[in-house]
């Protein structure tokens, strides 16, 4: 155990110094070397070839392609869909937190991003929350908390990185975090109206007035071509027709084709979508050759091994191991962003887990819902800055009225990782998928 300290230590001491998490992994990987010289496939120029052949795969073009549909989709799609969710659920009391709850979800099942959607549905729906009577940090704990439904509903960025590390099945994977982003999204109404909704004025609606009406029915059939979207990906993928990088490819053009179509944006502006993707794309994707280094120095040392050593010298019950993995991964997501922690960990604790009787895809479905649990909490969470930065709000000031959002995101985690069928029901049901 004493390498893996001192690569911990290496790299904290590095990202202390507010160094890049990818370069803090790579320069510890560097200094482990020189520190314990014990294998001869373990020389800098090997760990720079292996760096470079780790983005080599035909996999990893996905990533691009479904950050580039979120950077499209994302210019003038929130009013649409906030429009759609006011006509289906905005005639009850406290009704722009469930429009809120209701646009995030239909949002994110779109752009597969919470930090896209946080910044999205959060920048419309808190002034319109406000305006009906929310205190302003309760409309930005509202927004921020349900923005990481976005990662639960598909297609999610953090599910494909999930599953390009593992070679899981995509589709088995999308579709077992689909209950537990229904399961949160209810208790976040719930939570509405107990703290702030039922306090708030009913929302007058004319006698024999239907809540399926005209106008309705009109925002649904304006907006179908959006929503077909994820329809279009996951029919694609579930039906055979497609890869899943092949669907993020088909989505690009269908997303080109709708922003035009819609007018989401001038064509002017193209060139900046497509560089602020490049950027976002640079941030994620830079994290895979650097993390390969130090996976190769997890292997060199059989660090994982004694890892796994250590945490069964402390209980081999599997429950109270899948806990303090979980563990582990939550605190982690509270500092650094949820790509690099999925890099770091997932190689390290499935093998584990897979050994105790945990089946790949509900492990799977547990760390997304974990990181998304970890961009909500302090004291760096990346939800809780950017909800902050949408809200006009101290940090500070956010994590109060985020606590019972947060705690309800725990209890459905516990939930989900002890009653594993929630997740595997529908992968079992839609796509016979067998653990």
């Amino acid at each position: 155990m004493e390498y893996l300290s001192v690569l911990l230590l290496i790299f904290l001491f590095l990202a202390f110094l507010r160094m890049p998490v990818g370069f803090a992994m790579v320069i510890g990987s560097l200094i482990m070397l020189k520190m314990f010289p014990i294998h001869t496939f373990a020389s800098p120029s090997f760990l720079a070839r292996l760096s470079f052949y780790s983005l080599d795969n035909f996999a990893w073009m996905a990533i691009p392609f479904y950050l580039l549909i979120g950077e499209l989709m994302k210019w003038g799609l929130a009013e649409r869909i906030i429009k759609l969710s006011q006509n289906l659920v905005g005639r009850i009391r406290g009704s722009m937190g469930v429009v809120t709850v209701v646009a995030s979800i239909l949002f994110g099942a779109i752009v597969g991003s919470t930090m896209a959607t946080v910044a999205g549905i959060g920048s419309v729906m808190i002034p319109e929350m406000e305006r009906t009577g929310y205190d302003r940090r309760q409309a930005t704990a509202l927004a921020t908390a349900s923005s990481f439904l976005g990662i639960l509903i598909p297609p999610s960025i953090s599910s494909l990185i999930y599953c390009m590390v593992t070679g899981v099945s995509v589709g088995a994977l999308f579709l077992a975090t689909v209950l537990p982003g229904f399961v949160l999204a209810s208790g976040y109404i719930c939570i509405n109206y107990v703290l702030i909704g039922r306090s708030l004025p009913l929302v007058k609606v004319d006698k024999g007035v239907r809540i399926f009406n005209k106008e309705t029915r009109t925002s649904l059939f304006q907006t179908s071509p959006i929503l077909f979207m994820p329809v279009l990906i996951l029919g694609g993928i579930y039906g055979g027709i497609f890869t899943p990088t092949e669907a993020g490819a088909v989505g690009v053009v269908y997303s080109l084709a709708l922003a035009f179509m819609y007018r989401l944006f001038p064509l002017k502006t193209l060139g900046n979508i497509l560089i602020a993707s490049a950027e976002t794309n640079a941030v994620v994707l830079i994290l895979v050759p650097f993390a390969a280094p130090m996976g190769r120095i997890f292997s060199i040392y059989n660090i994982s091994d004694k890892l796994a050593q250590a945490i069964t010298s402390l209980t081999t019950n599997p429950n109270l191991i899948i806990l303090l993995i979980s563990l582990i991964i939550l605190v982690l997501g509270m500092f650094l962003e949820s790509t690099a922690i999925t890099l770091i960990t997932v190689p390290v604790f499935l093998p584990l887990l897979v050994q105790f009787g945990f089946d790949p895809i509900h492990f799977g479905s547990v760390m997304v819902l974990n990181l998304g649990i970890g961009m909500l909490s302090p004291p760096f969470g990346y939800a809780l800055f950017m909800g902050a930065k949408i809200g006009d709000l101290e940090v500070h000031e956010l994590v109060k009225p985020l606590i019972p959002y947060i705690i309800w995101a725990t209890i459905v985690l516990l939930i989900i990782m002890y009653v594993p069928d929630i997740s595997l029901w529908l992968p079992k049901v839609l796509i016979g998928y067998t653990p």
